[in-house]
């Protein structure tokens, strides 16, 4: 068995779409980088609307959110990460369920 784990680097000030293979309902993103990470579900999220943002050295589990019953069985099937300088292999993103 092999784990659904990647590990990217970020570009200075540019959004990075991160396909995770399949539909999953949490991932969990981690950031081993030294400047802040944001992490959204939409390409249109910005840092203060739509995003989370993960300070250096921590992780956090990003949850589907189904405000109402038509979005109960939609799912990631990718992420967006962005940060405001380049970091080398500084995110790692795994689906957990």
């Amino acid at each position: 068995m092999q784990l659904n784990v990647q590990t990217i680097s970020t570009q200075a000030s540019a959004k990075l779409k991160v396909n995770l293979g399949y539909d999953s309902a949490a991932v969990l993103v981690k950031n081993f980088g030294t400047d802040d990470i944001w992490c959204s579900a939409n390409e249109d999220s910005t840092k203060t609307i739509g995003s989370v943002r993960i300070p250096p050295d921590t992780a956090q589990v990003i949850i589907r959110n189904a405000p109402n019953a038509a979005d109960a069985n939609t799912f990631f099937d990718s992420i967006y990460i962005y940060a405001d300088s380049a970091m080398t292999d500084a995110v790692e993103i795994q689906p957990v369920r």
